[in-house]
């Protein structure tokens, strides 16, 4: 190959930026991954962080939007956080605080206004610690990373989560989440049951994401972001890490007479459903069990329309499930609900006592089902959403 002086100059000068670019890149991944290692081994950590998520848990589900924060100290001594948000986007807010040892759950579904079911569990680290994304950014080719530094002098590193990365970026989220107990992942993932782990397997890229290192002025990382997009749900995720200057006063644990052990509330939903979990098909009876409760007037209307809809589901009474709604257009979006043999058996209505009435209303139905050919029974829950009607009436807008 003979080429000519004029020809090897430029040549040269692309082989040189090529590999400028490409060392550049080396060093920032090399950067990347030291400053992560010391900020996983650091202790402790004051931190605060925000999820947005959007997507399906599973594949007959509907879309589902949430939005959680938390602050609190990371520390191998005496870690505290508060972890609350929106579940589902508008509804009121769930909350989980760890404190003393103790983890204490509050869905508004379930619980009255400032209760807390109480479990007794370890301080679940692993999702604010920074291990699962460290490992993924040892695992990201140089090329993906780049670095910017705004207006403002802040300097970031990002790293492109393309199509041939998105797996090891569902693996890292994934084992941020799974140490979680098992009462955080009824907060978190909702109707899922133990579908959480087939949720981060049955999904792909859908189009290309980023993962963002942002330094302080001191030019040190204090902030890590996750944008994350797949064929089945969306996740946007921060947070940052501060030197320790903590109160944990401001984290007392609720005060006992509020705080209901979650082993007591499941004894008692084993005594309410007595050995009717192991029906089989031939045995399975369905029917209303519901708990008892006395409320006033206006919200005991509000549970009569919701028992009437659930008797008509049980007795396969179209007319009565039809004459609930607010309108003839809402019953007839919940047609699915009539086209499966499915027998019924509702356990647990929420309790409304301390539920706003301004409005529309949200209430909460554990429930459980069985479909021919099912050798167990399935548990499940619905919510319905209830408005007032022209009359006054209380009246069913949708059921999810």
């Amino acid at each position: 190959m003979n080429l000519g002086k004029n020809m090897f100059i430029p040549i040269l000068i692309t082989m040189l930026i090529l590999s400028a670019c490409y060392s550049q890149a080396e060093k920032l991944k090399g950067e990347a991954v030291e400053r992560m290692q010391q900020a996983v081994q650091s202790d402790p950590n004051t931190v605060h962080g925000h999820l947005s998520f959007s997507g399906h848990f599973l594949e007959s589900s509907s879309r589902m939007e949430s939005d959680w924060t938390w602050y609190g100290l990371l520390s191998s001594a005496d870690p505290v956080l508060l972890w609350e948000g929106l579940r589902p986007q508008g509804a009121e807010k769930a909350s989980l605080l760890f404190a003393e040892d103790q983890m204490y759950v509050h869905i508004p579904e379930l619980n009255r206004k400032d209760e807390y079911f109480t479990v007794s569990a370890p301080f679940p680290a692993t999702p604010f610690a920074l291990k699962p994304y460290m490992d993924a950014v040892t695992a990201m080719p140089k090329e993906a990373f780049t670095e910017t530094v705004d207006e403002n002098g802040t300097r970031t590193i990002s790293i492109r989560i393309g199509e041939n990365e998105v797996e090891t970026w569902l693996n890292a989220l994934h084992k941020s989440v799974i140490d979680l107990p098992p009462a955080v992942l009824t907060v978190l993932f909702p109707d899922s049951g133990d579908a959480h782990s087939d949720w981060f397997n049955d999904t792909g890229w859908a189009k290309d994401g980023a993962f963002e290192m942002v330094f302080n002025d001191a030019g040190v990382i204090d902030t890590y972001a996750l944008k994350l997009y797949t064929t089945r749900f969306d996740v946007e995720w921060n947070q940052t890490f501060s030197p320790s200057n903590f109160d944990s006063s401001a984290f007392l644990a609720p005060e006992r007479s509020k705080t209901v052990p979650l082993e007591d509330v499941w004894a008692q939903l084993k005594h309410i459903m007595g050995d009717m979990s192991h029906s089989d098909n031939e045995t399975f009876e369905p029917g209303l069990f519901l708990n008892d409760a006395e409320y006033d007037p206006e919200r005991q209307n509000i549970i009569e329309v919701i028992k009437k809809s659930l008797e008509a589901l049980i007795n396969r009474d179209r007319e009565q499930f039809d004459a609930v709604f607010r309108r003839p257009a809402f019953s007839q979006r919940h047609d699915e609900l009539w086209n499966r043999e499915r027998k019924y058996r509702f356990l647990h209505i929420e309790d409304l006592s301390q539920k706003s009435l301004q409005g529309s209303v949200r209430v909460s139905v554990l429930y459980e089902y069985m479909e021919p050919g099912d050798e167990n029974a399935t548990l499940s829950g619905l919510i319905f959403v209830l408005n007032r009607d022209d009359n006054g009436s209380w009246k069913i807008d949708r059921i999810d």
